[in-house]
């Protein structure tokens, strides 16, 4: 049992799973703090986009579990959670299958978004300044 998502870019075949916190609400946390960070933009150069996704997801949970990265003909994108998320170019979701209904809390998307920039703005920031 997890809380798990997919999530892809629009128009790409590829996507990462997240066995745990994969509710909108921490889905938008993390693209924040990707954009943040300086990510390039997931319809730019998707490879890159979905390396450094994958890297402040996997920095926020630690450890080696949680997270993966395949086609999406590999995924479950109908999880019975929260099914997958679709981003566009700045990093917002524009389509959310296979979802969920219930209620939106800002305030656990603004502790995600904390959460991730504390275990990453360190690692991200040390080669840009």
């Amino acid at each position: 049992m997890g809380n798990r998502a997919v999530v892809t870019v629009k128009g790409s075949s590829t996507g990462v799973y997240l066995h745990w916190n994969g509710g909108k609400e921490s889905v938008n946390g993390f693209l924040r703090a990707a954009k943040d960070l300086g990510v390039r933009a997931p319809s730019g150069d998707t490879s890159y986009f979905y390396a450094r996704f994958i890297q402040i997801v996997g920095n926020f949970f630690a450890g080696a579990l949680s997270v993966g990265v395949d086609s999406l003909d590999n995924l479950d994108t109908d999880n019975g959670d929260n099914g997958t998320f679709i981003v566009d170019s700045n990093f917002k979701i524009i389509e959310h299958r296979h979802s969920r209904s219930r209620e939106y809390d800002q305030a656990y998307e603004d502790n995600v978004y904390k959460m991730a920039m504390e275990a990453n703005e360190s690692i991200f920031r040390r080669k840009s300044e």
